[in-house]
């Protein structure tokens, strides 16, 4: 296993390669709450992972965790504060998960101010043969908070064309670790072997709606590249290229033209994805709180006058309780963005429409395929639970799809009108 030293100045990192089927399987028997990482204030653990197949029989995995949410301590009011994060991996077969293929701890110690947010990164490689799927459950642990975070990685290295075979950089070399850019975005793209052959451009111009209800069932589930344009660039002189993302929409590029070898997603939204700006970009989120006839109204306005009647209407017109109400729901919207953006918005996806209308979850439970939400108590009646199953998406890892059903109907319409009526919903 390869740690990068260098990136971890003062930093002290025990690397323990050891088996661990026994302590993390037991685990597995025991359902951890996982909620804090939906948490609006983000007081989990945040990080991010890239996966990158660096040779046919191991994989480089890249990490970056944000020390702000990380617990500082101290012994005396003249030492440094510090913080302690241990990494832990257990990588088997998604088939029989009882095969283990890799497992290894890491025990990350580091000197750190508590009020400035500091990147914690690296990489370490995995044993993963060319031609195999494999499944990397990663753990975090804050070990003075006592907090953990799970994380499923998927590990492909069926295709030759995956994702997973291509580096993003930016132009400063700064790894990319999600595949979101702005309008006008310069990227440099490193793939793992000589590029000979032409780069085929598939284009996606298309806005999709936002979920539905979770008691409507949609039938036309599928991605369908009805507008597509396709162009073809020339095979680069070396194994990175430069690609400048001109235009929002989907940027599929393939190095196989078949229609099941897999590309690389380049997902190009607009500048408010990152941070919502101006009403015009505050609208469309707001059709999970408005009537029909109120949202086209909205959305044909040419002026704010409407937005700002609907939440000072809502608020009885107290203007300090409708900035509190839209704070939160905007607050809500951008969360959504960071946690559940797949080839659309996070706010468009069936979780981000469950966190716009009722908030952080109060208990997650987390598997490879699927996610569980209860708001209230674990095994209350009178408790909200919503179930989540992963959908295999070329464009995506992080495309959930809500198990649906009528029984959400009634509490849905409750928490809608908990808003209409100037009130955070739950």
């Amino acid at each position: 296993m390869k740690m990068y030293n260098t990136l971890f100045k003062n930093t002290y990192i025990g690397l323990i390669a050891v088996l661990l089927s026994s302590c993390l399987s037991s685990s597995k028997l025991k359902p951890r709450n996982f909620s804090s990482m939906y948490g609006i204030q983000e007081q989990g653990i945040e990080c991010s992972f890239k996966v990158y197949h660096n040779s046919d029989n191991s994989s480089t995995v890249y990490f970056k965790y944000h020390s702000k949410n990380l617990l500082h301590t101290r012994k005396t009011a003249t030492d440094s504060f510090t913080f302690s994060l241990m990494m832990e991996y257990e990588m088997y077969d998604p088939i029989n998960p009882s095969v283990i293929v890799d497992t290894a701890v890491m025990v990350i110690n580091q000197t750190s101010s508590p009020n400035k947010n500091k990147l914690i990164t690296g990489s370490f490689n995995i044993k993963a043969k060319r031609g195999n799927i494999y499944t990397l459950e990663l753990r975090s642990k804050d070990l003075k908070k006592n907090l953990t975070r799970i994380d499923y990685l998927t590990i492909d290295k069926k295709s030759a064309t995956h994702p997973q075979n291509f580096l993003i950089k930016h132009p400063t070399g700064e790894l990319a670790y999600s595949n979101y850019f702005r309008e006008g975005d310069t990227i440099l793209l490193v793939y793992n072997k000589p590029i000979s052959n032409p780069i085929y451009l598939r284009y996606l111009m298309k806005e999709f709606p936002p979920a539905l209800p979770p008691f409507t069932f949609d039938n036309d589930l599928l991605l369908k590249f009805d507008t597509e344009q396709t162009n073809i660039l020339p095979p680069p002189m070396q194994d990175n290229f430069k690609y400048v993302v001109l235009d929002k929409g989907i940027h599929l590029l393939k190095l196989d033209t078949t229609k099941e070898a897999p590309g690389l997603p380049i997902i190009c939204f607009e500048s408010a994805f990152f941070e919502p700006d101006s009403y015009k970009v505050m609208l469309p989120v707001m059709r999970y709180i408005t009537t029909k006839k109120e949202y086209e109204g909205l959305m044909s306005s040419t002026s704010s006058l409407l937005f700002d009647d609907f939440w000072l209407n809502i608020t009885n017109y107290d203007e300090d309780k409708a900035r509190l109400v839209m704070g939160e729901f905007y607050n809500r919207m951008q969360r959504a963005n960071e946690l559940f953006s797949s080839y659309t918005e996070g706010w468009k996806t069936d979780r981000g429409m469950i966190y716009m209308v009722y908030g952080p979850p109060t208990i997650v439970y987390r598997s490879a395929k699927s996610e569980t939400w209860v708001y209230g108590e674990d095994d209350n009646m009178l408790s909200m639970n919503f179930s989540f199953s992963k959908i295999p998406n070329p464009l995506s890892s992080n495309d959930f799809a809500l198990n649906r059903s009528n029984i959400y109907r009634n509490a849905y319409y409750r928490a809608v009108d908990i808003w209409r009526q100037g009130r955070v919903g739950l």
